[in-house]
């Protein structure tokens, strides 16, 4: 598993802004993932996947905890179409809120705290030329469905 540096939001070495002042860290993100290809699937021509993930952020007025996983097939069925599915599982969690009254349908917008279950297919058909970038052209197909639980 990997673990990527924390990221900050604007100046965060407290940097001058204008004015002079200093500025604190707006945000940081931590995040942590794994992912699995598990090569062909079942005795069969498709190559399956499995991600997980889990994040944590703090911002100036809220923080949040994201965890969510995937799991994902994928085929190739002539040497120029492709179909794959996968199906994601997320949860995101608010804690130390101090949100105005303003802003509190923004972050319930962005940051529903509920269960969201999502299933996503595709078709794509790829014509393009390895040695001719020019040459080909490449169409996708993309179908989602979500649904969420309290």
């Amino acid at each position: 598993m990997m673990t990527p540096p924390p990221r900050a939001g604007p100046n965060p070495d407290g940097e001058a802004c204008k004015g002079g002042h200093k500025a604190k860290p707006r945000a940081v993100d931590t995040s942590e993932g794994a992912a699995e290809r598990t090569g062909p699937a079942l005795d069969t021509a498709a190559d399956a996947y499995l991600t997980a993930t889990a994040e944590q952020q703090i911002r100036s007025s809220f923080n949040f905890a994201r965890q969510s996983a995937v799991a994902g097939i994928a085929r190739r069925l002539t040497r120029d179409l492709s179909v794959s599915g996968s199906y994601q599982i997320q949860r995101v969690r608010l804690f130390d809120e101090n949100i105005s009254q303003g802003d509190q349908l923004d972050i319930d917008r962005l940051f529903p705290q509920v269960r969201l279950s999502s299933f996503s297919t595709s078709l794509i058909r790829d014509t393009r030329d390895l040695t001719d970038a020019t040459a080909g052209k490449l169409k996708k197909v993309v179908d989602d469905y979500a649904k969420t639980y309290a």
